[in-house]
């Protein structure tokens, strides 16, 4: 159920001065039927995205408002518009909700009127049996689906997926889906969220003797950085579940004895991943750790580098640098294919 589906039970907050009444817990209730207290938090569905969390977390402020923040990551702009749309008025700060300094007494419910939250588990070993349905998943969204990847284990398995939307208003997004089993009634259905414990690096079944590790942002980069290499059996390319947001998430010994190269995004975020790539690779027994920033300066004309004539939008990445024409070869004339404390020979993966 998406956050306008709630529209249809609840009544829509009305704009205007009625809205100092608000609070963290009456917000919670009016987006979601199973919204929870956790803590001095109040947990619900975020409007921002297709939230089967709750992933929205709201707190009454000291100073009469109401705070909040989307723990899936969506920006706070894009949940400040759609709490807007839903009638929730956001003068003042855009983390902030308007609310009285004196908070209305909490409704007192029958224990018969509570709700019972139903709790689904990761459940790997049910992902051929679960169906899997874009539509049920995303519902009015589904057509803004644009690519799913599956994650494997070493050993071939199917542990989860993920999507990625293109959204005109909202831009591109990436979600988790897992098979889940629900606690209560054992029903498997796949779910939007993440696996738990630490998350696997992408391509694990294609791990097998190589020597470098390519680690890209994202599966889109991951894909073309494959077919880059697709002659040159000693690499092996991945990348993370949640991209420049959480290298810090994933299990990383699969790198152990391998030369990591982090062919990162050309933009302050992809600067950072990468450094926290090479600082968990070589934590975790990587022989050596270097960044790849794509050909920046240069552009393929003719078959051959050349002055890049514009400046370089950020984000730009070897995905994009595959679709101006950058082969392995020609990437290989550069004279510093990556760069870091130790510049390796490119002879190591074009060999």
């Amino acid at each position: 159920m998406t956050h306008r589906d709630t529209q249809l039970k609840y009544p829509t907050p009305k704009k205007g001065p009625s809205m100092a009444s608000w609070t963290a817990m009456s917000i919670a209730q009016a987006l979601s039927p199973s919204a929870r207290k956790s803590g001095q938090n109040w947990l619900t569905r975020c409007p921002a995205h297709a939230d089967d969390g709750p992933s929205l977390s709201l707190i009454d402020g000291k100073d009469g408002r109401v705070i909040f923040n989307c723990l899936a990551g969506c920006d706070f702009r894009d949940v400040s518009r759609e709490l807007a749309n839903l009638g929730f008025a956001l003068p003042g700060s855009p983390r902030r909700i308007t609310a009285t300094a004196v908070k209305p007494p909490e409704p007192q419910r029958s224990p018969r009127h509570t709700q019972h939250h139903v709790t689904w588990d990761y459940a790997p070993e049910k992902a051929l049996t679960a169906p899997f349905d874009i539509q049920r998943l995303f519902r009015e969204r589904a057509p803004l689906v644009t690519s799913i990847w599956d994650w494997m284990n070493k050993g071939g398995e199917l542990l989860f997926r993920t999507a990625r939307l293109d959204d005109p208003e909202r831009g591109k997004s990436v979600v988790p889906i897992t098979p889940c089993i629900c606690r209560h009634t054992n029903k498997v259905e796949w779910r939007m969220k993440g696996p738990d414990g630490p998350r696997p690096l992408y391509n694990l079944q294609n791990l097998t003797d190589q020597t470098v590790a390519v680690v890209t942002e994202g599966e889109k980069v991951a894909d073309a950085v494959r077919n880059l290499f697709r002659d040159q059996p000693g690499v092996w390319v991945t990348t993370t579940l949640g991209g420049a947001k959480s290298p810090h998430l994933v299990d990383w010994s699969p790198v152990a004895g391998l030369t990591v190269v982090v062919a990162h995004d050309y933009d302050a975020a992809g600067l950072a991943f990468a450094a926290a790539v090479a600082e968990n690779a070589r934590l975790h027994g990587a022989i050596s750790s270097h960044l790849w920033t794509p050909p920046v300066d240069l552009i393929v004309n003719n078959g051959a580098p050349a002055p890049r004539p514009a400046p370089t939008p950020a984000g730009f990445d070897l995905f994009d640098a595959a679709i101006e024409g950058w082969t392995l070869p020609l990437l290989a004339t550069l004279q510093h294919p990556w760069h870091g404390p130790e510049i390796v020979s490119w002879s190591k993966i074009s060999a």
